[in-house]
């Protein structure tokens, strides 16, 4: 039932994950909308470094690059 040849499951691939170095932030009562968005911004600049790192790594057979909207 559980074999490659036939059965009920896909096939097993790797699945990997990377993560970063943590945010810092403080924590605030009642945020402003410029605060919010100074915050998505690191957030954003950070993934988008990760990404770059790793992208020939573990995405070597990709068709496109990975886009931010900002």
């Amino acid at each position: 039932m559980f074999n490659y040849n036939f059965g009920m499951l896909p096939h097993r691939k790797a699945i990997v994950s990377v993560s970063g170095e943590p945010i810092p932030v403080e924590q605030c009562e009642e945020p402003t909308s410029a605060q919010i968005d100074q915050l998505h911004e690191t957030y954003i600049q950070h993934l988008e470094a990760l990404y770059n790192k790793y992208k020939d790594v573990y995405a070597k057979g990709r068709k496109s690059d990975m886009r931010f909207v900002r």
